[in-house]
């Protein structure tokens, strides 16, 4: 008996379901709607306005359509983004008569289907601009939504509105921003980065705020807007692409840092190696040594990321990355030539003094040994000449010491 009930319940949902249902509208169901007066190009925030928006059926058969029936209407909502608004909304019928209903920014109207049809829903709508906070909104002054039909079935009809003291406020911000990225390309300029690409973008920014700046003096406010957005754009684009420099030159800063503690280390180790030739204690300093190569190749492996970071336009993470390792790098610079200078001092004769045979002889020793290692550590090439500045360093010293040497 229940079953019974639940299904008679079930088929009762579904017949009412289907009467209530329409079919469903399209925007090909319209006429093109009619505004009058003719709507302007923009308002002013704060100005009154006021229009009239027809909406017809675009055959007799649609006219049947866009309403309901006589005894099941078809709903139509008007809703308006206007402040201090009235929606007056009239429906005229085919056979004759009609229904008109007012409200404010939101009316719901019942649009019947009787003989005939629909012939013309009239739509009359006042209220003031709203204000908008940037220099162009463009806001809904009427939209239509229909019971059973698709969105936008019929268009909403959209106004722009100009914000006056946003224009004069943003002509300033950015005359202001493009002296303050000015100074940044200088600053770059002066530590030796190429800034030509950065000129011209900045040329280009400035062209575009004086070209802003004379259709706003004109009152041409949507032109003025167009302007100052691509200057907004420009801006934006150098400021981007200065902080990628900023972070290249810091990055190329930190690599030249690691040859420094690269050159540091085969220092190091060439006086280790000289002074365990001699009979000398070197355990410890070997020690140090292999601990400072790993830490050398852990940074290169840092800086490798910031790298890979700047190229996937990671700005934050690249320079926290090069920044760490630039700060590790000229720390264990510091510690090696420290222990290089106590080396020094305790074994005047053998760690600094005359770079003569033993020096040579040890350190081609050292560099046949160590040749696989130079090009792990200095990039194959470039780790071979960082040594032989190594080489020329020292002859340097060793000259002036024998030519001090013979004058004495």
């Amino acid at each position: 008996m229940w079953v019974k009930i639940l299904l008679k319940l079930l088929l009762l949902t579904m017949f009412i379901g289907s009467a209530c249902a329409f079919e469903t509208l399209t925007k090909d169901n319209f006429a093109e709607p009619v505004i009058e007066p003719k709507l302007k190009d923009y308002y002013m925030s704060g100005e009154q306005i006021s229009f009239n928006f027809t909406i017809l059926p675009k055959t007799d058969e649609d006219a049947k359509l866009i309403g309901g029936t006589s005894g099941n209407p078809r709903l139509y909502e008007f809703n308006t983004s206007l402040d201090s608004s009235t929606i007056t909304v009239m429906v005229s019928y085919t056979s004759g008569g009609g229904a008109t209903k007012k409200g404010d920014n939101y009316l719901a109207v019942d649009v019947y289907g009787p003989e005939g049809g629909v012939s013309k829903i009239n739509v009359k709508i006042s209220g003031v601009v709203p204000s908008i906070s940037i220099r162009v909104s463009e806001i809904v002054a009427l939209a239509v939504d229909i019971q059973d039909a698709e969105e936008n079935a019929i268009r909403p009809v959209k106004i722009k509105v100009i914000n006056e003291n946003a224009f004069s406020k943003d002509i300033s911000e950015l005359e202001e921003k493009y002296k303050h990225l000015v100074g940044k390309v200088d600053e770059l300029e002066n530590k030796g980065v190429s800034v030509s690409d950065l000129r011209v973008k900045l040329k280009n920014a400035k062209e575009k705020i004086d070209e802003g700046k004379s259709y706003y003096s004109s009152k041409k406010y949507l032109d003025a807007d167009k302007s100052l957005s691509s200057a907004e754009d420009l801006l934006n684009k150098a400021e981007m692409l200065i902080e990628e420099k900023k972070i290249s030159f810091l990055i190329d800063e930190t690599k030249n840092k690691l040859n420094e503690m690269f050159t540091k280390m085969a220092e190091f180790e060439v006086i280790v190696n000289n002074l365990k030739s001699k009979g000398e204690p070197t355990l410890e300093y070997e020690t140090k040594l292999a601990t400072y190569k790993q830490y050398y190749l852990n940074l290169n492996t840092k800086i490798e990321s910031a790298e890979d970071y700047l190229n996937k336009g990671l700005y934050d993470e690249a320079k926290i990355k090069a920044e760490e390792v630039n700060k590790k790098a000229n720390q264990y610079i510091s510690e090696i030539e420290s222990i290089i200078a106590s080396l020094q001092q305790k074994t005047p004769t053998q760690a600094q003094g005359t770079f003569g045979t033993n020096f040579f002889e040890g350190f081609t020793e050292w560099l046949n040994k160590n040749r696989d290692k130079l090009i792990t550590y200095g990039g194959g090439a470039v780790g071979l000449l960082i040594v032989v500045f190594v080489v020329y360093k020292g002859v340097k010293r060793y000259m002036k010491r024998r030519k001090w040497d013979e004058l004495k």
